[in-house]
């Protein structure tokens, strides 16, 4: 289940893994439209809601473990989701993306000496989505 969700999270927020290096989605930024948006929201809270329900009263101690951060990490987003909405209260979610996608490529090591234009390019794709 969690891996499950961690795949999920890296595909549907493709900078952030990308940041963190995986460079499967380096073309993509996350879609930040309002359906979208509620989708995801949608789909952690039914997780979370999964989660919650687990009876794991004869789980060994590091599984519990486990289970609890799992949790805590779903519930972290959900909260977000639901009070702090930061998609729609703070613009500097997209600056940000745009950001952090450029400098993802750089950590990447696709940047080579003599090879601006292609930064320049790169970035001007990516942010002109934003």
């Amino acid at each position: 289940m969690a891996d499950d969700y961690y795949a999920w999270r890296n595909e549907n927020y493709p900078v952030r893994s990308s940041d963190a290096g995986l460079h499967t989605w380096d073309d993509r930024l996350t879609d930040y439209s309002p359906a979208k948006i509620a989708e995801r929201a949608q789909h952690v809270h039914s997780l979370l809601e999964k989660v919650r329900a687990m009876k794991t009263d004869n789980w060994p101690k590091n599984d519990r473990i486990d289970w609890i951060l799992f949790r805590a990490q779903l519930e972290n987003v959900d909260f977000a989701n639901r009070v702090l909405k930061f998609e729609r209260t703070n613009p500097q979610v997209y600056i940000r993306e745009c950001t952090d996608a450029i400098f993802s490529l750089l950590k990447r090591n696709t940047i080579r000496p003599g090879n601006g234009r292609w930064l320049r390019r790169r970035a001007s794709n990516k942010c002109r989505r934003c």
